[in-house]
Protein backbone atom coordinates (compact mmCIF):
# COMPACT_ATOMS: atom_id res chain seq x y z
CA UNK A 1 0.00 0.00 0.00
CA UNK A 2 2.74 2.57 0.73
CA UNK A 3 5.04 1.89 -2.42
CA UNK A 4 6.13 5.25 -3.62
CA UNK A 5 5.11 7.52 -0.54
CA UNK A 6 7.77 9.08 0.77
CA UNK A 7 9.31 7.44 3.85
CA UNK A 8 8.69 10.32 5.44
CA UNK A 9 4.78 10.48 5.24
CA UNK A 10 4.66 7.02 7.03
CA UNK A 11 7.51 7.63 9.80
CA UNK A 12 4.97 10.89 10.49
CA UNK A 13 1.99 9.07 10.32
CA UNK A 14 3.23 6.51 12.96
CA UNK A 15 4.29 8.90 14.98
CA UNK A 16 1.17 10.87 15.42
CA UNK A 17 -0.84 7.53 15.79
CA UNK A 18 1.77 6.63 18.48
CA UNK A 19 1.25 10.27 20.36
CA UNK A 20 -2.63 10.15 19.97
CA UNK A 21 -2.75 6.68 21.44
CA UNK A 22 -0.98 8.47 24.27
CA UNK A 23 -3.67 10.79 24.60
CA UNK A 24 -0.91 13.79 23.71
CA UNK A 25 -1.35 16.95 21.13
CA UNK A 26 -0.42 15.77 17.29
CA UNK A 27 0.46 18.31 15.32
CA UNK A 28 1.99 18.39 11.67
CA UNK A 29 3.76 20.99 10.06
CA UNK A 30 3.60 21.15 6.53
CA UNK A 31 6.03 23.48 4.41
CA UNK A 32 6.46 22.10 0.71
CA UNK A 33 6.49 23.30 -2.89
CA UNK A 34 9.66 25.68 -3.05
CA UNK A 35 11.62 23.02 -4.70
CA UNK A 36 9.02 22.07 -6.82
CA UNK A 37 8.45 25.44 -8.56
CA UNK A 38 12.14 25.78 -8.96
CA UNK A 39 12.77 22.62 -10.66
CA UNK A 40 9.75 23.34 -12.82
CA UNK A 41 11.49 26.12 -14.27
CA UNK A 42 14.86 25.45 -13.93
CA UNK A 43 14.65 22.23 -15.75
CA UNK A 44 11.81 22.75 -17.57
CA UNK A 45 10.30 25.77 -20.37
CA UNK A 46 6.45 25.60 -19.20
CA UNK A 47 3.42 27.20 -21.21
CA UNK A 48 0.50 27.46 -19.15
CA UNK A 49 -0.74 24.27 -19.59
CA UNK A 50 2.63 22.50 -18.15
CA UNK A 51 1.81 24.63 -15.10
CA UNK A 52 -1.71 24.09 -14.70
CA UNK A 53 -0.24 20.32 -15.21
CA UNK A 54 2.53 21.20 -12.30
CA UNK A 55 -0.40 22.82 -9.73
CA UNK A 56 -2.75 20.14 -10.53
CA UNK A 57 0.33 17.43 -8.95
CA UNK A 58 1.01 19.73 -6.48
CA UNK A 59 -2.94 19.61 -5.42
CA UNK A 60 -3.01 15.58 -5.65
CA UNK A 61 0.68 15.71 -3.23
CA UNK A 62 -1.24 18.27 -0.79
CA UNK A 63 -4.18 15.61 -0.78
CA UNK A 64 -2.25 12.73 -0.26
CA UNK A 65 -0.02 14.09 2.77
CA UNK A 66 -2.88 16.45 4.34
CA UNK A 67 -5.55 13.55 3.95
CA UNK A 68 -3.24 11.10 5.60
CA UNK A 69 -2.04 13.52 8.49
CA UNK A 70 -5.37 14.35 9.45
CA UNK A 71 -6.80 10.94 9.24
CA UNK A 72 -3.78 10.15 11.64
CA UNK A 73 -5.00 12.28 13.76
CA UNK A 74 -3.00 15.35 13.81
CA UNK A 75 -3.78 18.94 13.86
CA UNK A 76 -2.19 20.01 10.64
CA UNK A 77 -0.42 23.57 9.72
CA UNK A 78 0.41 23.93 6.50
CA UNK A 79 3.27 27.27 5.18
CA UNK A 80 1.72 29.24 2.33
CA UNK A 81 5.48 29.75 0.40
CA UNK A 82 7.05 32.60 -0.29
CA UNK A 83 8.01 34.32 -3.87
CA UNK A 84 10.90 32.31 -4.94
CA UNK A 85 11.30 34.82 -7.22
CA UNK A 86 12.04 37.97 -5.65
CA UNK A 87 15.15 35.62 -3.58
CA UNK A 88 18.21 36.97 -3.94
CA UNK A 89 19.71 33.80 -5.10
CA UNK A 90 17.25 34.17 -8.16
CA UNK A 91 17.82 37.47 -8.98
CA UNK A 92 21.27 37.46 -9.16
CA UNK A 93 21.10 34.81 -11.19
CA UNK A 94 23.59 32.48 -9.28
CA UNK A 95 22.26 29.71 -8.91
CA UNK A 96 19.38 28.65 -11.27
CA UNK A 97 20.73 29.75 -14.62
CA UNK A 98 18.04 27.69 -16.16
CA UNK A 99 15.28 30.01 -15.33
CA UNK A 100 14.98 33.06 -17.92
CA UNK A 101 13.68 36.23 -16.81
CA UNK A 102 10.49 35.61 -18.62
CA UNK A 103 10.37 32.26 -16.00
CA UNK A 104 10.87 34.84 -13.18
CA UNK A 105 8.10 36.88 -13.92
CA UNK A 106 5.75 33.52 -14.31
CA UNK A 107 7.28 31.78 -11.00
CA UNK A 108 6.11 34.60 -9.21
CA UNK A 109 2.51 34.10 -10.44
CA UNK A 110 2.68 30.21 -10.43
CA UNK A 111 3.23 30.83 -6.47
CA UNK A 112 0.35 32.26 -6.00
CA UNK A 113 -1.70 29.90 -7.51
CA UNK A 114 0.17 27.26 -5.21
CA UNK A 115 -0.51 29.55 -2.22
CA UNK A 116 -4.35 30.19 -3.00
CA UNK A 117 -4.38 25.94 -3.57
CA UNK A 118 -3.07 25.86 -0.10
CA UNK A 119 -5.70 27.99 0.96
CA UNK A 120 -8.11 25.95 -0.46
CA UNK A 121 -6.74 22.68 0.67
CA UNK A 122 -6.41 23.72 4.30
CA UNK A 123 -10.11 24.56 4.42
CA UNK A 124 -10.76 21.09 3.28
CA UNK A 125 -8.80 19.53 5.56
CA UNK A 126 -9.36 21.85 8.31
CA UNK A 127 -5.74 22.79 8.99
CA UNK A 128 -4.18 25.99 9.77
CA UNK A 129 -2.73 28.47 7.36
CA UNK A 130 0.98 29.87 8.52
CA UNK A 131 1.94 32.77 6.29
CA UNK A 132 5.46 32.95 4.61
CA UNK A 133 4.29 35.10 1.84
CA UNK A 134 4.35 38.24 3.40
CA UNK A 135 7.37 37.54 5.56
CA UNK A 136 10.85 39.27 4.40
CA UNK A 137 12.93 36.12 5.29
CA UNK A 138 13.70 34.95 2.54
CA UNK A 139 14.54 38.06 0.75
CA UNK A 140 16.34 40.29 3.81
CA UNK A 141 19.76 40.42 4.24
CA UNK A 142 19.81 40.25 7.46
CA UNK A 143 18.01 37.15 7.70
CA UNK A 144 19.43 35.24 4.51
CA UNK A 145 22.48 32.89 4.15
CA UNK A 146 25.31 34.27 1.56
CA UNK A 147 23.76 31.71 -0.41
CA UNK A 148 20.72 34.17 -1.13
CA UNK A 149 18.16 31.39 -0.76
CA UNK A 150 18.32 29.55 2.75
CA UNK A 151 17.56 31.36 6.49
CA UNK A 152 20.57 32.26 8.31
CA UNK A 153 20.52 31.51 12.31
CA UNK A 154 17.91 35.10 12.67
CA UNK A 155 16.09 33.80 9.59
CA UNK A 156 15.44 30.44 11.41
CA UNK A 157 14.19 32.24 14.69
CA UNK A 158 11.88 34.03 12.48
CA UNK A 159 10.96 31.02 10.42
CA UNK A 160 10.43 29.46 14.38
CA UNK A 161 8.46 31.76 15.61
CA UNK A 162 6.27 32.42 12.72
CA UNK A 163 5.23 28.62 13.23
CA UNK A 164 5.13 29.03 17.00
CA UNK A 165 2.97 32.46 16.85
CA UNK A 166 0.47 29.61 15.13
CA UNK A 167 0.85 26.67 17.80
CA UNK A 168 0.47 29.26 20.40
CA UNK A 169 -2.82 29.97 19.77
CA UNK A 170 -3.95 26.07 18.93
CA UNK A 171 -2.31 24.91 22.38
Amino acid sequence: GDQGLPSELVQAEEAIRAAVAQGQPAVALVWIGSNDLFYLYEYNDPDSAAEQADLDNYGRNLDTILGRLTQAGARVLIAQLDDQSLRPVVTRGEAFPGISTAEIAQMSEQVKRYNALIVEKAAGYGALVVDFYHTTIFTDASTLADDGNHPNPAGYDKVASTWFAILQAIL
